[in-house]
């Protein structure tokens, strides 16, 4: 415990001392004020008896730390000059205080999952990723700070443009979310009504191009997803969650995730060979098994998957690529599908 609290010292000294040269370029003095207000805002609990034991220290073994104290027997400052620092530093070479490893992974995080981050340390994360990538722009001779040139991210469906997501509305959800607190959320559904809901949130999901909030209305038990974008406004009510019993994020949307009902079946087919070879090298399930090919070359495919929106939408897909026998109300729909298809098509 001792050797932990000396680490989160350490990390918070190092984290005003960038706090200290950062602001040094904007002002001609940096406030205790002020840097409670610069690492609260990005997201770290201190206090200012923090700030001051960590000036103290940190004085002693910087000496580009500039300390100005102009204050009376009673701690007040005079002339207006309140007790400050400042960064004189000037000619020293320009450093992030990020190691390659650390600035590679927050430029990836940046590019593949700035959504997925908390809206109230937008501010704070933005510095933090632009310090990321001055890192590796400084270590251009490394070769591992090249990598975010050398990979990306393609997603394996229909790329579609993300939704309009009020911005108020994010950082309401979002201060309710860290805070778990209720909030009273304008909702307009997917028919066009709107009521206002007092609701618990529990947590977001990101199923691009869209973003979910997983949370229980007031008035009912189950959680429920509701799209983000749908939120027409929000206020907080500073009223504690009252989260479902056994609630686990993780566990709802990998059973709920996908839409559906999520339960568990086996899926029985046969599939072409070209579909075969695909699934042996990216099966559906830990426990899929493939059969013997027939003589026209089509296998027979058995699987334990989730009932949900996804797995019907990839055997629409496949078309003509797979032929389900069970469960018999899959096979129904396919087929209820395909015949609505093709009256469809004799209309145009």
């Amino acid at each position: 415990m001792p050797e932990q609290s000396a680490i989160a010292t350490n990390q918070r000294r190092n984290l005003t001392l960038e706090a200290i040269q950062r602001l040094s370029k904007t002002r001609s003095w940096v406030t205790q004020r002020d840097l409670l207000v610069d690492l609260r805002g990005q997201g770290y609990d201190v206090q200012k008896h923090h700030v001051l034991r960590d000036l103290k220290a940190l004085a002693q073994i910087h000496a580009e730390l500039e300390c100005h104290n102009d204050s009376n027997a009673e701690g007040l400052p005079r002339r207006g000059v309140e007790f400050g620092y400042r960064w004189v530093a000037r000619r020293a070479a320009p450093e992030t205080g990020l190691s390659i490893p650390e600035a590679l992974s927050l430029v990836l995080v940046s590019r593949y999952l700035k959504q997925a981050l908390p809206a109230t340390l937008g501010s704070a994360l933005d510095r933090l990723f632009k310090r990321a990538a001055d890192t590796l722009d400084l270590q251009q001779k490394n070769g591992a700070a090249h990598w975010k040139d050398l990979v990306g991210v393609v997603v394996p469906t229909q790329p579609m443009q993300p939704p309009r997501i009020n911005l108020e509305v994010v950082q309401v959800v979002h201060q309710a979310l860290i805070a778990k607190e209720q909030f009273w959320g304008q909702y307009r559904n997917i028919k066009g009504g709107q009521d206002e809901r007092l609701l618990n949130p529990l947590g977001i999901m990101v199923r691009e191009p869209s973003i979910y909030l997983i949370a229980v209305a007031d008035g009912y038990e189950e959680p429920r997803m509701f799209a983000m974008h749908r939120f027409i406004s929000a206020r907080r009510e500073h009223s504690p969650v009252n989260e479902p019993a056994g609630f686990d994020l993780h566990t709802y949307l990998d059973e709920q995730g996908n839409f559906g009902s999520g339960k568990w079946l086996t899926l029985k087919a046969i599939v072409c060979p070209n579909l075969a070879q695909i699934l042996e090298e990216t099966p559906l399930g830990s426990n899929q098994a493939l059969g013997g090919a027939d003589e026209n070359g089509w296998t027979r495919l058995t699987v334990r998957v989730r009932d949900n929106w996804q797995l019907r939408w990839w055997l629409m897909a496949q078309a003509d690529r797979i032929i389900v026998y069970s469960p018999k109300d899959i096979r129904n729909r396919l087929l209820d599908n395909a015949k609505r298809l093709i009256e469809q098509y004799k209309i145009i």
